[in-house]
């Protein structure tokens, strides 16, 4: 398995691009996870990048908080 890492992706729906960060399968514990920038079962999706930017630059609580490379 690859190392922990994260990576920006974007959704595209309907001719609409978003933006979030998808953590592929990591080992943590004996345990494998993959995660999605998200909270309580919601995805976060940014309109732009420097949205997204901004978000991950100062949230504290979400998904990914507990990754091995976090914070990006």
């Amino acid at each position: 398995m690859a190392s922990p890492s994260i990576v920006p992706i974007a959704l595209t729906i309907d001719d609409r691009t978003g933006y979030t960060l998808w953590a592929p399968p990591w080992e943590e514990d004996g345990e494998q996870w993959q995660a999605f920038l998200g909270a309580e079962g919601r995805l976060h999706v940014f309109k732009s990048e420097r949205e997204l930017a901004a978000y991950a630059r100062t949230a504290t609580e979400h998904d990914l908080d507990d990754h091995p490379v976090w914070p990006v």
